[in-house]
């Protein structure tokens, strides 16, 4: 921060009724950027296929409407245009940072998942043209003419199954993905972050770090390993409500708002979404959601199902689709992050398409590029 301060010459500067009040001149201008990070957060538990494919059907317009300066959602003309992004880092993150070593079904890597590392594995079931592997991030900028297999391969890296873990832990899978080694940060088992590492190259200081966050349940980002073990004393309880019975074990929501704002100035941050809140709940796309009005909905808290003592009540539920719960960590976060200067929008994984949650991610990371005087 810029503050005025009274250094020299008391009399003199500052008068003789002693300093003047410090002032804080607030945030720095930023420059306007035409750079943009773009991590697509996809949870692969199981139930989710259907989630994935609405998904990847939106990823060609997104991409493209990115590097075009130009949100094109179909057939039927651009909805809005804005200076295009010149240089596109795109990435693929899972849900699953392992469950403490403790051997739990569908978590098939006890003792740190995928990691926080971003997917470098694509789905060959998924069609003919998916490769078994793909670098961990890949860079793209207006006219390049590795635009359709870049698309390709996010694509088919997105398409990530449904056989995941089911302690979803995509906050910190996120701000592992996200973090210098040199942070101070220390993830599980002590570990330092990646953004230097094995994500090197992947991040620029004045980039836009925009995230599409798509998840059916809400983050069980785990402070204590312990609440993972199925034989545990101190944490009782079916596994499938232990994040919810026991918050205490559970990071707080104010490390991933801190976290994510250590890496980036917050005014360069998009974080939109795409989560179990009904879509009639769902502001339009143009629109920064009331996160205090959604956060107290009775729907969106979470709560035990009276007919189900081992699962909680959903939130919405699509015929053909899957059911979604309450996401109340994840809604805080973007409560947080907005307050810090955010950009942030909001889309249902209970919607009709995936459309708007592009769209709002596009929008978002068209303002957030914006100069800031």
């Amino acid at each position: 921060m810029l503050r005025a301060l009274c250094l020299l010459a008391v009399v003199a500067a500052c008068g003789e009724s002693g300093p003047e009040p410090v002032v804080d001149a607030g945030p720095a201008p930023l420059p306007a950027t035409r750079a943009a990070q773009l991590i697509l957060v996809v949870d692969d538990s199981g139930g989710n296929q259907e989630e994935q494919d609405e998904l990847v059907d939106v990823v060609p317009a997104l991409i493209r409407s990115l590097l075009n300066g130009r949100w094109t959602p179909d057939d039927f003309g651009p909805v809005f245009d804005f200076p295009p992004v010149t240089d596109l880092r795109i990435a693929v993150l899972g849900h699953d940072m392992g469950t403490g070593g403790f051997e739990v079904p569908t978590c098939r890597e006890p003792r740190f998942g995928d990691d926080g590392l971003f997917s470098n594995i694509g789905n060959v079931a998924a069609g003919p043209l998916c490769e078994a592997s793909y670098p961990r991030f890949r860079r793209l900028g207006a006219g390049d003419g590795a635009l359709e297999s870049v698309i390709q391969g996010v694509e088919c890296v997105s398409q990530r199954g449904v056989g995941g873990c089911g302690f979803e832990q995509p906050l910190e899978s996120l701000l592992k993905a996200v973090t210098p080694a040199s942070s101070m940060l220390r993830v599980q088992e002590g570990t330092r972050g990646h953004a230097d590492g094995a994500h090197a190259g992947c991040f620029r200081e004045d980039a836009v770090l925009a995230v599409l966050f798509m998840a059916t349940e809400d983050d069980c980002s785990a402070a204590d390993p312990g609440i993972f073990d199925p034989r545990s004393e101190s944490y009782p309880g079916d596994l499938n409500i232990r994040c919810f019975n026991y918050p205490e074990a559970i990071h707080p929501v104010a490390r991933y708002v801190e976290g994510l704002q250590a890496v980036s100035d917050p005014r360069r941050i998009v974080f939109v979404p795409l989560v179990g809140v009904p879509a009639a709940l769902v502001p339009e796309p143009e629109v920064t959601p009331d996160w205090s009005a959604l956060r107290a909905e009775p729907v969106l808290q979470a709560r035990v199902n009276p007919d189900d003592d081992t699962s909680l009540l959903q939130s919405c539920s699509v015929p053909g689709r899957g059911r979604a719960f309450p996401p109340p960590r994840i809604l805080a976060v973007a409560d947080g992050l907005a307050a810090a200067g955010a950009h942030t929008g909001l889309a249902s994984t209970c919607g009709e398409d995936y459309r708007p949650a592009a769209e709002s991610l596009v929008r978002n990371i068209a303002a957030a590029m914006e100069a800031v005087p």
